[in-house]
C-alpha cells in the first residue's frame, strides 16, 4: 500500500470522525471564517470527503474554489457534494501546488499537517507562504496535545490510538504530533490572527496572515 493512502477508508472516514469527536470536528474548522473576506479565491489542501464545502460556500462565498486531495475516492465523494459556485478538483499530492505559480486569497489546511512527517512539515510550512497573496490568509485546523496534566495523557492516548488505526488502514507514515502553532510561528513568516480550541482543547483552528 502507498503511504498515506486513504482510499480504503474514505467512505467511512466522516462516520468514524463523528463517532469519536461528534460535531466538534466540523465546527472547529469554521470558527475563524467570520474573519475572512468573501468572494475570493480559496484553496483547500487535503479536503477529504468535502464535508466542509457547504460551510465554505455559505460563509465565504468563494469566487473560485480549488479543492486538492491525494485520495481518488475522497475526490469522488467531494465531487458529489452540492456546490453552486466555481470549483476545481485536483487529485494529486500537495507538492504539485508548489510547482505552479498560482496565488490564493485564502488557504485552508484542515487536519492536513498531521499527515506530514517532521521533514515534510519543515519543508511545507515556509512554502505555504508562496501560495498566498500579499493580503492572503491561512486557516489551519488540527490536533494538539495540551500541556495541562489533566488533558495531556488523554490527548496522548487518543492520538496514539488514531495513529495505530491509520497506520493499519492507510499506511500513515507520520506518528508525531508537534505544536503546530509554535512550528508555524517559528518560521517567522506568518502573523497569528486568531486561535480557537475544541474537544477538551485537543483540536484547534488558527488564522494566519503574511508578516
Amino acid at each position: 500500500m502507498k503511504a498515506n493512502q486513504f482510499d480504503h477508508i474514505a467512505k467511512v472516514y466522516d462516520l468514524l470522525a463523528s463517532f469519536v469527536f461528534g460535531k466538534k470536528i466540523i465546527e472547529i474548522q469554521q470558527r475563524t471564517f467570520y474573519r475572512l473576506p468573501k468572494n475570493k479565491k480559496v484553496l483547500i489542501i487535503g479536503g477529504g470527503t468535502g464535508k466542509i464545502i457547504p460551510y465554505i460556500e455559505k460563509q465565504l462565498q468563494p469566487a473560485h474554489l480549488v479543492f486538492l486531495d491525494y485520495s481518488k475516492v475522497m475526490i469522488e465523494l467531494a465531487q458529489k457534494v452540492d456546490y453552486n459556485g466555481l470549483i476545481e478538483f485536483i487529485n494529486d499530492s500537495y507538492e504539485v501546488l508548489f510547482k505552479q505559480k498560482e496565488e490564493y486569497d485564502i488557504i485552508i489546511t484542515n487536519f492536513f499537517l498531521d499527515v506530514l512527517t517532521p521533514s515534510q512539515l519543515s519543508d511545507v510550512l515556509p512554502k505555504i507562504r508562496t501560495l498566498m497573496k500579499d493580503d492572503g490568509y491561512w486557516v489551519v485546523s488540527d490536533f494538539r496535545i495540551d500541556p495541562h496534566p489533566k488533558k495531556k495523557y488523554f490527548h496522548w492516548a487518543l492520538h496514539k490510538t488514531m495513529v495505530l488505526f491509520f497506520k493499519v488502514t492507510a499506511n500513515l507514515k507520520n506518528t508525531t504530533l508537534p505544536d503546530y502553532i509554535k512550528e508555524i510561528e517559528a518560521t517567522k513568516l506568518y502573523k497569528k490572527r486568531a486561535v480557537k480550541y475544541a474537544y477538551f482543547d485537543m483540536m484547534f483552528t488558527a488564522l494566519f496572515s503574511k508578516k
